[in-house]
C-alpha cells in the first residue's frame, strides 16, 4: 500500500493549508476556527460546512479531505460524527458536554462546555474556555504588530512607528476592537473577583477528581439522564433545551447532596 504524505501549514497556531499527496487544499475558517470551506490551488470551492452551536455538522457539500471540522483549525480533531478529540479530553457534540471530568476540576466545571457559550468561546486545550469572538477585531492588529516588531531592538518604538503609518480608519478599527476586548476582560475580572479572591486565599486541599466509579460520577450520570428525560419535549439544539437540562442537572445534583461547583472562565 502506497504511503500518502500530508503536510500542514499553520499561522499563529491556526491551520491554513494542507498538502496531501501533492494536492494542495486551503482552509477557510469562521471566527471560532471551524472549517467552513476548502478551496483548491485554483481557488475553486471543494467543500463547505455549517455547524450547530455545539459542533454537530448541520449541512455540508463536497468532500472534506481532513479530520478538521468544528473548531478544527484551532485543534479540535474529529474522532467520530459526534466525538471530538481536544487534547486533554473528548467533547461529545450530541450531548453538548465533555465526556470526562475537567482535569482542573473543581476550579473549572466538571463537564460543561465553554460555560454554555459555544458561539463565542472555544477550549482548544480541553481545560479552560477562552472568549474569542469578543476580541476578534483586536487580534489582527496585535498579530501585525507582533509579527513586524518581534525582532526589533526597541519593540514599543517599532509599534508606535507602525501605528503612525496606518490609515486613520485602520487605527480607529483597531482602537475600537482592542478597547472593547479590554473592557470585556476587565468586566469579567471585576465580576469574578468576589469569587476568585477567596478561593485563592483559602487553604486548598488536594483535589479529589471523581473517578469512573465514584459516587459523584454515578450521580452525574443519573442526573444527566433525568435532565434529558425532563426536557425531552424541547428542540435538542435550542437554547431553551440547553438551559433546561443545565438547570435540572444542577437541581438534581444539589438534591443529592452535591452543591454546584463555582468556576470562572
Amino acid at each position: 500500500m502506497a504511503t500518502v504524505t500530508t503536510t500542514f501549514i499553520t499561522v499563529n497556531g491556526m491551520l491554513v493549508q494542507e498538502t496531501r499527496g501533492g494536492v494542495e487544499t486551503y482552509y477557510i475558517p469562521d471566527p471560532l476556527g471551524s472549517l467552513v470551506e476548502c478551496r483548491n490551488s485554483s481557488g475553486a470551492k471543494t467543500y463547505s460546512a455549517e455547524y450547530w452551536p455545539y459542533g454537530e455538522l448541520q449541512t455540508s457539500t463536497g468532500t472534506n479531505p481532513s479530520l478538521w471540522g468544528f473548531v478544527g483549525l484551532s485543534g479540535y480533531l474529529t474522532d467520530s460524527p459526534t466525538m471530538l478529540y481536544v487534547r486533554a479530553r473528548y467533547l461529545t457534540t450530541n450531548f453538548a458536554r465533555w465526556l470526562t471530568v475537567d482535569p482542573l476540576w473543581p476550579n473549572q466545571m466538571a463537564f460543561q462546555y465553554c460555560r454554555t457559550y459555544p458561539v463565542g468561546a472555544t477550549d482548544s486545550t480541553g481545560l479552560i474556555p477562552i472568549l474569542v469572538v469578543a476580541c476578534a477585531a483586536c487580534l489582527p492588529c496585535l498579530g501585525h504588530f507582533i509579527a513586524a516588531c518581534k525582532d526589533s531592538p526597541n519593540f514599543w518604538q517599532c509599534v508606535y512607528d507602525i501605528w503612525q503609518e496606518l490609515p486613520l480608519w485602520v487605527r480607529l478599527l483597531c482602537a475600537a476592537g482592542c478597547s472593547g476586548c479590554i473592557a470585556l476582560i476587565v468586566s469579567l475580572l471585576a465580576a469574578a473577583a468576589p469569587i476568585i479572591i477567596p478561593i485563592l486565599l483559602r487553604p486548598r486541599p488536594d483535589p479529589i477528581v471523581p473517578g469512573p466509579c465514584s459516587a459523584r460520577y454515578l450521580q452525574e450520570v443519573i442526573c444527566t439522564a433525568v435532565a434529558a428525560a425532563t426536557c425531552i419535549n424541547l428542540p435538542v439544539h435550542s437554547q431553551g433545551y440547553l438551559r433546561c437540562t443545565q438547570d435540572v442537572f444542577e437541581i438534581c445534583m444539589f438534591d443529592a447532596g452535591y452543591p454546584p461547583i463555582i468556576s470562572i472562565i
